[in-house]
């Protein structure tokens, strides 16, 4: 959906937020996290799953067509540089 965004950083917390509900100063969504984000992306092909990196040892995949608060948690090395 064009109207969607995601911010993330520093503060441990991904907004999602919907332009058309910008005017309420309130993200839809806010997904906590365990570490600083280092990154959120929607998906190329339909938009409908969001997928976060922080500096910890997990990727997570939400979807957002169902329990946006339910992420598929896929480990990884968190290795900077290699």
């Amino acid at each position: 959906d064009e109207n969607m965004f995601v911010t993330c950083g520093n503060e441990y917390v991904v907004c999602l937020w919907d332009m058309r509900k910008f005017d309420a100063k309130q993200p839809l969504h806010t997904l906590p996290h365990d570490r600083v984000i280092n990154s959120g992306m929607f998906s190329p092909l339909s938009g409908s799953k969001l997928l976060t990196t922080a500096q910890n040892d997990e990727i997570r995949v939400y979807d957002l067509t169902r329990d946006v608060h339910s992420p598929r948690i896929i480990s990884h090395p968190h290795r900077p540089f290699q």
